[in-house]
C-alpha cells in the first residue's frame, strides 16, 4: 500500500527514542570496557552504581560491579594461578579482532566462556551462583563430554596454567563445591538469614569462587 512517503521527507524521531539508542550503545560500550579491564588487570578497577545522563536528564542506569578485587586478594594469598597484568588496549583489540565481545548467540567455546564471565558483574549474585557461572565457563574451555569433569579440569588447568604447589586439591575442591551446591548436598541458609553470619561452608564457597574467577581470567 502506498502511504505517500517518497523517501525525500524527513521522519520525525522522538527524542526519547534517540536517547534510548544512544544510552544503550554507551552502556554496552562501558560494560565491554569493564569486562576487558578485569581480564587485563584483575582487581585494578572498582565501580559502584552509575548513570548515563543526556541533556541533563537521566537516561539509564549502569549496574554497579563487584568485579574481581576479592578474588585477586585470594590469589595473592595462594599464589595460583600465575599471570601478568596486560595492556588494556592490547587485550581489548584482541577481543574485538577475534569477534568475542558480548555475543548474543555465541558460536565458540571462548565466546560462551566470556559470556558466562560477564555474569560476575552483577551485584546481586551470591557466591554460589558466581561459582556456577565460572565453572560453566571453565567447562566450556577445558572439558570434552560429560564424564570425569573434575579430573579433566584438574589435569588440563594445571597443564595450561602450571602445577598447583601448595594447595594440591584446590581445583578439585572448587568443582566439588559447585557440584554439591547443584545436587543439594551443600547446607543452604534461608534467604532472609543475616548475611554477616558466616559458616564453614560459606568460607569454602567463597574460596572456591575466588579461585575459579582467577583461573578463568588467567585462561583468558
Amino acid at each position: 500500500m502506498y502511504d505517500g512517503f517518497t523517501g525525500e521527507e524527513e521522519l520525525e524521531v522522538p527524542d526519547s527514542f534517540v536517547y534510548s539508542v544512544i544510552s544503550s550503545a554507551v552502556k554496552e560500550k562501558v560494560f565491554q570496557l569493564l569486562v576487558v579491564s578485569q581480564i587485563a588487570k584483575p582487581g585494578g578497577l572498582h565501580l559502584r552504581q552509575g548513570v548515563i545522563i543526556i541533556n541533563n536528564e537521566k537516561s539509564t542506569d549502569i549496574n554497579g560491579t563487584l568485579l574481581i578485587r576479592d578474588a585477586f586478594s585470594y590469589y595473592k594469598r595462594i599464589k595460583y594461578p600465575t599471570f601478568s597484568f596486560l595492556s588494556f588496549q592490547d587485550v581489548y583489540s584482541w577481543f574485538v579482532n577475534n569477534d568475542l565481545l558480548l555475543k548474543v548467540e555465541p558460536t565458540s567455546k571462548l565466546q560462551i566462556a566470556l559470556n558466562a564471565f560477564t555474569f560476575l558483574f552483577d551485584n546481586n549474585l551470591s557466591s554460589e551462583i558466581e561459582l556456577i557461572y565460572t565453572c560453566m565457563a571453565l567447562e566450556a574451555l577445558y572439558t570434552k563430554g560429560n564424564t570425569n569433569i573434575t579430573e579433566q579440569l584438574n589435569d588440563k588447568i594445571q597443564v595450561y596454567l602450571g602445577q598447583v604447589s601448595d594447595y594440591k586439591k584446590s581445583i578439585k575442591n572448587m568443582y566439588d563445591f559447585r557440584s554439591r551446591f547443584l545436587h543439594g548436598s551443600l547446607p543452604i541458609k534461608p534467604i532472609d538469614c543475616d548475611t554477616s553470619i558466616w559458616t564453614v561452608h560459606d568460607r569454602g564457597i567463597g574460596e572456591a569462587t575466588n579461585l575459579s574467577k582467577m583461573i578463568l581470567i588467567a585462561t583468558f
